[in-house]
């Protein structure tokens, strides 16, 4: 991907203008198993934002090679455009590929799109779309890591490499920490009717949307992509409630690799290791 978009900017190839060129993007993002899914349907729901209806991790590999193009030393002194310039092309670019047949009639309020970010990727985000909000989801590590390790797109991966993937969910909430345009959900308030309507309120407020019942409904009401552990009963997997109990399924080996690598952020995250509790 990155070199494809190196050769298009070395050809100077223009992007065509797009007709929602302006309108501010509200980005839905989190390590995946951490909720995006249900996120991004619960604010798809919302009239004033226009979704793409997908995740769109294209998103990811166009700002990193934008970002890579126009810092790294030797590439960015063979730039031919003016930075505002550079900035725009990758901004129409991602606008063409998410909404190439835009809605006829009004422009949206809003637009809605799905992708993981790293800060370094936010950053280059914010420069393209300045009016930029993201919604970030997180949800405790022993969940997200045993929600991974049964998944069919990330089951192969090393049981190390899911911890240190949930572990970067840290890097991504300090760098919005001080930040306006960055709203933090925690996947664990939202998996009841009452906590779920007080965070659809709070979130909608911060992204400046106006409250929309729709919203609660369709994250209450819906699941997205279960997934059942090894030697898990059928009712135990039903319940979001339980996944953190997950661990107990869990090798020695697992249990002591996870603590290496993501206690700090669960520290830091106000969740609990159960197995040092004990």
């Amino acid at each position: 991907m990155r070199n494809t978009l190196a050769s298009l900017i070395r050809r100077h190839v223009k992007v065509a203008a797009h007709p929602y060129e302006g309108v501010p993007l509200v980005l839905v993002s989190g390590v995946g198993r951490s909720g995006t899914t249900a996120l991004r349907h619960c604010l798809s729901a919302h009239p004033d934002l226009h979704s793409t209806g997908s995740e769109n991790n294209i998103i990811f590999d166009v700002l990193e090679t934008a970002r890579h193009n126009c810092t790294y030393p030797s590439r960015r002194g063979t730039m031919k455009v003016v930075q505002a310039a550079y900035d725009r092309q990758f901004r129409l670019l991602l606008l063409n590929l998410l909404w190439p047949e835009p809605c006829r009639g009004s422009r949206p309020t809003k637009l809605l799109a799905t992708s993981d970010l790293t800060p370094d990727r936010a950053d280059y985000l914010c420069r393209v779309f300045p009016d930029a909000q993201i919604a970030y989801i997180v949800r405790n590590g022993i969940s997200v890591v045993s929600s991974r390790m049964a998944h069919p797109n990330f089951k192969d991966d090393p049981f190390e490499e899911h911890c240190r993937r949930w572990a970067g969910a840290r890097d991504m909430i300090e760098w919005g920490a001080s930040r306006r345009e960055f709203v933090l959900v925690r996947q664990e308030d939202v998996l009841d009717a009452v906590n779920a309507e007080e965070v659809c309120r709070r979130t909608m407020e911060q992204l400046d949307l106006p409250f929309c019942p729709a919203c609660v409904e369709t994250m209450t009401g819906n699941r997205y992509h279960p997934t059942t552990f090894k030697d898990e009963t059928e009712d135990a997997a039903k319940d979001l409630k339980t996944r953190a109990d997950r661990w107990t399924m869990w090798t020695d080996e697992q249990r002591a690799l996870f603590t290496k690598i993501c206690g700090q952020s669960m520290l830091y995250l106000n969740y609990k290791i159960p197995w040092q509790q004990c």
